[in-house]
């Protein structure tokens, strides 16, 4: 089979026995996809006859690639979430999503946490009238970032000048996901798994879990929440940092009642970045402008599938990469993440501070005002650090010589 490299510039005939081998296809099942006679396809890969019409516009759908500077892969943002602390839903929409408030409508159930919900279509903001300091969400769900593109696809919009807006006015990121389909496949998602299960991979996660039997549970609200075909998950739902491979074709099979091979999409291959890990990638795509390559990046430098030699004797630090894999990386440039430095634990603390008490403290301070009492002084003038919090003081207000016990101590070392 034609590694990705030798993809580029291929001939269509070629690339359509490709991709009937690589799908395990017959020549009478790919012609009935494309409707068309057996011998009509067979002279298609023979190069003899050209496809026109319909029957090109089908064969693109199925290989986009073809299309794509032969590249079989694609990428998208799948899921977006972001927070605004110090904006109100209306400016939220118009000053971040440049969208009119008018055109949102009010839901009738709100979440955990975030009671009003106001949508246009798969595009939400979250929020709380009651508890201004928890902020204001935009929740992208796949759909959303797809309906989000099309909104603004005739402008050219591009989703670095929407990144760009949510940071230049403060924008938290609280988890990004960015997908990539595979229209070959180029992986084989069984295989991947049975490789793993064998110990023929490296990986900088603990733990890794799928569905390996055609079921995958619930995750974290995710999107594939119930899917046929199996999928594996490096990382937990509570990580940072999640990659997810799973056979997309079998997925929409069940979902639409369909045939496997009526979808374009084969495989896609998912990372998911929470928190600080959201954040970065948010900083990162921005100076690349390039999700395909960055994703790539990530997964090379926390995930490699290896070849295991015949020879016993070969640590595991010399096994090489298999073929496949290298294949989907193409050359990328691993991308290691970074967590943002955080103070010792008093941060913390003042955050739920704020999170949790502040309206709390706020109606406490207008009763005292109205009533002319003195509770919160009271309740401030009364109130003890334990041994802990003593520490935890002492360590913030500490200069760096005062905390480091000898600072030359590298220079020993060394």
């Amino acid at each position: 089979m034609p590694t990705m490299r030798e993809l580029e510039n291929i001939p269509l005939n070629q690339a359509l026995k490709t991709y009937r081998k690589r799908n395990r296809l017959s020549q009478q099942a790919l012609a009935d996809i494309l409707n068309i006679e057996r011998s009509t396809l067979s002279r298609y890969e023979k190069g003899t006859r050209l496809p026109t019409g319909e029957v090109l516009k089908k064969i693109t759908q199925f290989m986009p690639w073809l299309i794509n500077h032969g590249n079989p892969l694609d990428s998208i943002f799948d899921y977006i979430k972001v927070r605004f602390n110090n904006l109100q839903p209306d400016e939220v929409i118009k000053k971040i999503l440049n969208l009119r408030p008018k055109f949102f409508v009010a839901e009738e159930y709100g979440m955990p946490f975030y009671p009003q919900i106001l949508s246009y279509g798969s595009i939400r903001v979250l929020s709380d009238p009651n508890k201004a300091s928890q902020g204001v969400i935009i929740e992208l769900t796949g759909q959303g970032c797809r309906e989000y593109e099309q909104v603004f696809g005739e402008d050219g919009l591009e989703w670095t000048s929407f990144f760009a807006v949510c940071l230049h006015n403060n924008g938290v990121f609280k988890r990004i996901d960015i997908a990539i389909n595979d229209y070959l496949p180029i992986l084989n998602i069984p295989d991947v798994i049975k490789r793993v299960k064998q110990g023929n991979f490296s990986s900088q996660f603990k733990k890794y879990s799928g569905n390996f039997s055609g079921f995958t549970p619930s995750d974290d609200n995710d999107d594939i929440a119930y899917t046929a075909g199996e999928t594996i998950y490096f990382g937990t739902p509570k990580s940072n940092l999640r990659i997810v491979f799973y056979e997309k074709d079998q997925e929409q099979a069940n979902k639409y009642n369909q045939l496997p091979e009526d979808e374009a999409i084969k495989n896609r291959y998912e990372v998911r970045f929470k928190n600080d890990y959201a954040e970065d990638i948010a900083v990162k795509f921005l100076e690349c402008a390039d999700n395909m390559w960055l994703v790539l990046g990530v997964i090379d430098h926390y995930l490699t599938l290896l070849d295991r030699p015949k020879q016993t004797n070969i640590p595991r630090s010399e096994w090489q990469a298999s073929q496949d894999w290298l294949d989907l990386l193409n050359d990328a440039e691993e991308v290691k993440l970074v967590l943002k430095p955080r103070e010792y634990n008093y941060q913390r603390s003042f955050n739920a501070l704020t999170h949790q008490f502040s309206s709390t403290i706020a109606t406490t301070r207008e009763a005292d005002k109205a009533t002319g009492t003195v509770l919160l002084d009271t309740l401030v003038n009364k109130s003890e650090m334990k041994p802990r919090q003593k520490k935890m003081l002492a360590a913030m207000l500490a200069t760096r010589d005062e905390v480091i016990e000898d600072k030359d101590w590298h220079v020993k070392e060394n």
